[in-house]
Formats: structure tokens, C-alpha cells, sequence
């Protein structure tokens, strides 16, 4: 292109009026367009007219400076732009990748009173991240199904985010608010059971759950629910004695989501581990001579064996213990007792175990202690008439037994079924003692128990 132009004049002999186009200017004669080329020429500097096009000007480009957002772009599909030229009106088409990823900064929190404003990060297919200003952001409670201004109550929620301006379309994020944890403050071993106390905890929540195992990885598990939130302990029964438990506790908050009401619990607390004790026997009956006593009691589940206890004082001072190493047995024989004298008598189980690779003896508490005094018993050549005691107190049965039987009451049970297994184990358990046939005999007793009486026929 020629970029100056060049004046001269041209000696013409002026025969008329007209213009002479004396003075002649080279530039543009013709303006470019996106449409049309211009050109460069000669112009008359007098009258302005052209006098020759010698250089010809490329077209302009086209001037897109108006655009629309034809196809918005959503999670599934590309969006669609088209430009329109100023000029001439022509148009073109470009697109644009579609949404590709919506994440949160974070979707779990536990409840701590204060709102909860995850980042809202998007991106394109293509892995660009897609600017605020496409979108906004509002949180909506699953509880009432309505926008609220913040996250902050334990519970469910979506955060919404919804596209504008070249993206279309409405996305939401699930967040979950949990309830404060707790932590277990002692577990107590107790007579087949343990008590698990924990710290209080009552924002936003509305009671605990203790979850209790034999295995450390709770694989196989019992959960006992507590329904007051100022509740801070528990007394779980019905465990084996002696045998090692796993406890662990959490909160929960019954809340509304998406119209079904659910619980929503914190995380559980640390675990700590309790032994629970053996039951504690109960003396059922005592059979006293002049020198010795035999003591009877109840057989406890998993106990390894029992001691006896005795003494002349109630207190237990100046104490005997004997030992009876058999998990089966339900009597012991004390002997050199002192004639007429008075003695106390109590009873505890126990059991051997290995803890840390060292063997240790768990104990229940002892049982009742129960008084007798060692005196002659009264003696016929036909019969003899005695009469035993319940725990609750008040004669249970009164019987009779010849020279040629020998009968005793080993114990009261809360059933019949029960009554019949403890016969047949302390048949077994004596069965060296006697030369005899044995038998029982299940008895239901005014006191509401059912007592058990086993004979033995003599052979002599």
C-alpha cells in the first residue's frame, strides 16, 4: 500500500472553465470493506475526482462484535456461541466445552454452632475452572425442604448451585452435619455385667448408643440405645463372667430428611475394654453336725472353681478359706469345726485367666454369708424330720429320711428346667462319694421357687 501521497502540477493550458487537474494527490480513492477491496489512485487536489485506481486494498476482516449464547452449555452437552459482524450482518459459530466437574472443599463436618460454607469448585470438560460468575450458590435444608441462610444445625442438606448467563441447567451437593462425639469416661466391671460411663454431651442432640463385643474389631456386636441426652451412664446384664468386653459410645440426633425421620450419629468414642465378674454363688443350704458342716450352693456359669470362706466372727476376722478347684462343684464338706460353736460362712466363684501371658485368678464378690452352729443332730432308729431354709427366709420343706436313704435339698432355682440341671450336675459331681443309687425329685415351693431334693439308696 502506498501510505503517502505526492502533489505536482501539470502545465495544461486552460481553454475553458473546467477544472485543469493541475494538482493531483495520490491516496485512497476507494475504502476497504469486509464486503469490498479499495484502492489507491490519483485525486484532483481542485475538485476531488479520481483520476485513476492503481493499487488495490485487501478486504477488512469481519468486525464480530455482537455474540449470543445460542446452545448453553450444561453437565451434558457442549454450549454453542454465534457472533454476528456489525458490518455486513454475517455470522459464525464457535463451541465451548460442557460442565465437567462440581466438587465441595468438604461434605462431612460435625456440629460445633457455627455455619458451614463449603468452596464450590467447577470445571469445564476440559479442566478449566468455570468463574463464579456463572453461577450461584444457595443452601436448601432436607429437613424442611426450604432454602435456609446457612448450614448449622446437625443434620442433612444440599448446597445448590445453579448456572447462568453460557451455562445452563441446576446441580445439588449433599452435606452432612453430625452430632458432637462423646468420650467414655470408665467402664466397671460388675457381677456378670459392666457399667460404661461417659461425658455429657446435649447440643444438638438427642441420646447415645453404647455398642459392646468379646471382639476388639466389634465384628460381632450388641448396641443398647439411650433415649435422654443427660443420660451418662449404663449397666449392660446379662454378660458371661469373667470374660473380657469391648465398649465404645457415640450420639445421636433423630432428624427429618426428605420426609423419613432417621437417626444421625457422631463418630464413636475411643474404645475401652472391662472384664465382667463372675455371678456371685448363693449358700442354698447348710448341714450341720457336731464337728463338721457341709455347704451347699448354686453352680455358677463359667466359674472355674470356688472358695469357701468361715469364721467364728461376722466380720470375717480370723478367717479359714478352702478352695474347691472344680468348675461343677455345688458342696463342701468343713471339717474340725468346734463343737456348739457358731460360725459365719460365705461363698465366692472364680476363674483362671490369661491376661498379657500371665495367668490371674478373677473373682466374684462373695455370696450372703449364712450362720450355723455346729451341733448334734437329732437321731431316731426310724426317721429323722429336718427343715432348711430359703433365701428370702421362712421353711421351705420339711421331710423325712430312713436308715435305708439318704436325701438333701442342694438348692432353690426360679425353674423347673433349671432345678432338673442343677440335680443332674451334682449327681455327677458326687457320683464317686456313694456306692448308690441316685435320684431327684423337683418341688415348686410356697416361696414361688422350685427346690430340688436328691436321694441316694443306700447299699448297706
Amino acid at each position: 500500500a502506498v501510505a503517502a501521497f505526492f502533489t505536482f502540477a501539470i502545465s495544461a493550458q486552460a481553454e475553458t472553465q473546467e477544472c485543469t487537474h493541475s494538482v493531483m494527490q495520490y491516496t485512497t480513492v476507494k475504502e476497504a470493506t469486509c464486503t469490498e477491496v479499495g484502492y489507491y489512485g490519483w485525486v484532483c487536489a481542485d475538485c476531488g475526482e479520481v483520476q485513476s485506481y492503481d493499487v488495490e486494498i485487501e478486504k477488512t476482516a469481519h468486525s464480530y462484535d455482537s455474540k449470543e449464547y445460542t446452545t448453553k452449555a450444561t453437565t451434558k452437552k457442549s454450549g454453542v456461541v454465534t457472533y454476528t459482524c456489525s458490518v455486513c450482518g454475517k455470522t459464525k459459530t464457535k463451541s465451548y466445552a460442557n460442565i465437567g466437574s462440581i466438587t465441595l472443599s468438604k461434605t462431612a463436618y460435625t456440629y460445633n454452632g457455627k455455619a458451614k460454607t463449603p468452596k464450590v469448585t467447577v470445571k469445564d470438560a476440559d479442566g478449566n475452572t468455570i468463574s463464579s460468575k456463572y453461577y450461584t450458590v444457595t443452601y436448601i435444608s432436607r429437613s424442611s425442604g426450604k432454602t435456609v441462610s446457612s448450614m448449622k444445625s446437625v443434620g442433612k442438606y444440599y448446597v445448590k448451585i445453579k448456572f447462568k448467563t453460557k451455562y445452563s441447567g441446576t446441580v445439588k451437593k449433599a452435606v452432612k452435619i453430625s452430632p458432637k462425639a462423646t468420650t467414655v469416661k470408665s467402664a466397671t466391671g460388675k457381677s456378670q455385667a459392666f457399667t460404661v460411663k461417659w461425658g455429657k454431651v446435649t447440643s444438638c442432640t438427642t441420646g447415645y448408643q453404647v455398642q459392646y463385643s468379646t471382639s476388639k474389631s466389634f465384628s460381632s456386636k450388641k448396641t443398647k440405645t439411650i433415649t435422654s441426652n443427660t443420660t451418662t451412664s449404663k449397666k449392660i446384664t446379662g454378660l458371661t463372667g469373667a470374660k473380657k468386653y469391648y465398649v465404645r459410645v457415640r450420639t445421636y440426633k433423630t432428624v427429618t430428611v426428605d420426609g423419613e425421620t432417621i437417626k444421625l450419629h457422631s463418630a464413636w468414642s475411643s474404645v475401652k475394654s472391662v472384664r465382667a465378674k463372675l455371678k456371685a454363688p448363693t449358700i442354698t443350704s447348710v448341714s450341720e453336725n457336731t464337728t463338721s458342716a457341709t455347704i451347699y450352693w448354686g453352680q455358677i456359669d463359667g466359674a472355674g472353681g470356688y472358695q469357701i470362706q468361715y469364721s467364728k466372727n461376722k466380720d470375717f476376722s480370723k478367717k479359714k478359706t478352702v478352695t474347691v478347684a472344680k468348675e461343677s462343684a455345688v458342696s463342701k464338706k468343713l471339717k474340725e469345726l468346734s463343737k456348739g460353736s457358731t460360725y459365719y460362712v460365705r461363698v465366692r466363684a472364680y476363674k483362671k485367666i490369661k491376661v498379657n501371658g500371665e495367668t490371674k485368678t478373677c473373682y466374684s464378690a462373695w455370696s450372703s454369708s449364712k450362720k450355723f452352729i455346729c451341733e448334734e443332730s437329732t437321731t431316731e432308729s426310724s426317721s429323722t424330720t429336718s427343715a432348711y431354709w430359703c433365701t428370702e427366709g421362712g421353711t421351705h420343706h420339711v421331710w423325712t429320711y430312713g436308715s435305708d436313704e439318704e436325701q438333701y435339698i442342694i438348692g432353690w432355682y426360679s425353674s423347673f428346667t433349671e432345678g432338673v440341671a442343677a440335680a443332674k450336675s451334682y449327681i455327677k459331681a458326687h457320683s464317686s462319694e456313694y456306692q448308690s443309687t441316685a435320684n431327684y425329685d423337683v418341688e415348686p415351693c410356697d416361696c414361688g421357687l422350685y427346690y430340688v431334693i436328691v436321694m441316694f439308696d443306700r447299699d448297706d
